[in-house]
C-alpha cells in the first residue's frame, strides 16, 4: 500500500516507521494534517487529544468537509485515518490536556509526541503529562518553527493572536509546516536525526538545525 514510502526509505526504517507510535496533543490545522502524512507514511498507532468540535471557520486549513461541522475532532481524525489504511491502534481524547493522563508507548515500542496546541496552557500541560520525546510545532504571522523539546521556549498566550480562528493564516503555510513536522518524525525514527526547523513564509525560506 506503502511502495514510495518503502521504496524511499528503506525496508528497516519502514520497519521502524510502522512500529511507531505517536501522540497528537491538538487536532487541528496543524494536528490533524501531521497524522495524516504519518499515517500514509506508514504509522498504525497513535494518541489523540483535543477538546474541540469542528466548526465552518476549520474547513480551510483542516482537513474535514462540511458534513463532519459538530464532530469532535479526535473522532473526526480517526475516522480519516481509517479510511486511509483499513486498521491501526487509535485512542481519543477529547478533554482539557490537563485531565489526560496514562499517555505512553508499548515497551520496546518508538513513540514521539507531537505538541500542536494553539495556547500556552495546553501546550504546558502536554510537555508535564506526556513523558516522551517531543516536537513543538506551531506557526502564525508568517512564520513556522519545528522544535524538539529543549530546542523551544512556550509563547506566551499574549503573544498569540487573539481569535485563534480569526487571523491571516495561508493554506499552503498550513501544509508546508505539517510536512516539515511530519518529516522531523520520520527521520527521527529512521535514524535518530532530530531535525529542527524555521520557517518564513513570504520568502519561503526554510532554515534546518
Amino acid at each position: 500500500m506503502f511502495q514510495h514510502e518503502l521504496l524511499y526509505r528503506g525496508p528497516d526504517a519502514a520497519a521502524r516507521i510502522q512500529s511507531t507510535r505517536i501522540v497528537i496533543g491538538g487536532c487541528g490545522a496543524l494536528g490533524a494534517n501531521i497524522a495524516i502524512l504519518l499515517w500514509r507514511a506508514g504509522i498504525r498507532s497513535a494518541d489523540l487529544i483535543d477538546n474541540q468540535r469542528i466548526d465552518a471557520q476549520n474547513i480551510g486549513t483542516q482537513p474535514w468537509e462540511s458534513r463532519d461541522i459538530g464532530s469532535r475532532k479526535t473522532e473526526a481524525l480517526a475516522v480519516i485515518l481509517h479510511r486511509i489504511a483499513g486498521h491501526g491502534d487509535i485512542r481519543t481524547y477529547c478533554k482539557d490536556m490537563e485531565h489526560v493522563r496514562g499517555i505512553g508507548a508499548a515497551p520496546k515500542q518508538i513513540a514521539v509526541a507531537l505538541d500542536c496546541f494553539d495556547n500556552a496552557a495546553a501546550r504546558g500541560a502536554f510537555i508535564l503529562n506526556v513523558s516522551l520525546p517531543m516536537i513543538h510545532v506551531g506557526m502564525g504571522n508568517g512564520i513556522a518553527e519545528v522544535k524538539w523539546e529543549g530546542r523551544y521556549t512556550i509563547p506566551t498566550d499574549a503573544e498569540v493572536v487573539d481569535g485563534v480562528c480569526e487571523y491571516p493564516l495561508a493554506n499552503t503555510l498550513v501544509a508546508t509546516t505539517a510536512a516539515l513536522a511530519a518529516e522531523a518524525v520520520l527521520r527521527y525514527v529512521s535514524g535518530s536525526e532530530r531535525m529542527n526547523a524555521d520557517l518564513t513564509f513570504n520568502d519561503m525560506r526554510i532554515v534546518l538545525s
